[in-house]
């Protein structure tokens, strides 16, 4: 992570605390521009991801200490932070998606 980086994301979380009384905590998650490009305008509110050991250990296992999530459109700088209200596990509405993931919900406000 640059400098740079590093000190918006701690402008954000300064101006933005975290709504509740633990240290934030915060997840990176790459999307597609598709993806990000939705979760940006607001329209998408849930990150789906695999069960499997690589999110469990990053999602599942650090669940009670999330307090964030920032998404990365691609890998370029551009991406979005917002508040995590729960994460849990259930279905994917979206056609062809199988089974159980890891929901992460998070709230609309956007903060750039």
């Amino acid at each position: 992570m640059t400098h740079k980086n590093k000190a918006t994301i701690q402008h954000v979380l300064t101006l933005y605390p975290s709504p509740c009384s633990k240290p934030v905590k915060v997840l990176d998650l790459v999307l597609t521009f598709h993806w990000f490009d939705l979760t940006a305008s607001g329209e998408k509110t849930i990150e789906y991801r695999e069960i499997k050991d690589i999110w469990t250990k990053r999602i599942w296992n650090k669940r009670e200490e999330l307090t964030h999530v920032k998404f990365r459109r691609g890998y370029t700088t551009r991406g979005v932070t917002k508040f995590i209200t729960k994460i849990d596990i259930g279905p994917c509405p979206i056609e062809g998606w199988e089974g159980d993931f890891y929901r992460i919900h998070f709230n609309l406000r956007d903060k750039r």
